[in-house]
């Protein structure tokens, strides 16, 4: 069974040095800048639907 960092390809340490000084060597740095720009999406707000629609209660009773 790997572990977590086996899976990933870099270690916590390397991804710490990346969020702390944005600095760490070559390789994790190509990793963990792929798989931040592959996970943009999950930090971003979803959008909201709107939409105009007759309300015909309120029509009705005014």
């Amino acid at each position: 069974m790997l572990t977590d960092e086996e899976k990933m390809g870099v270690t916590y340490k390397q991804i710490e040095e990346m969020i702390e000084i944005g600095k760490t060597d070559e390789e994790a740095k190509k990793i963990i800048l792929k798989r931040f720009n592959e996970s943009k999406h999950k930090r971003k707000i979803p959008p909201k639907y709107t939409f105009d629609r007759k309300n015909c209660l309120i029509d009705m009773y005014e």
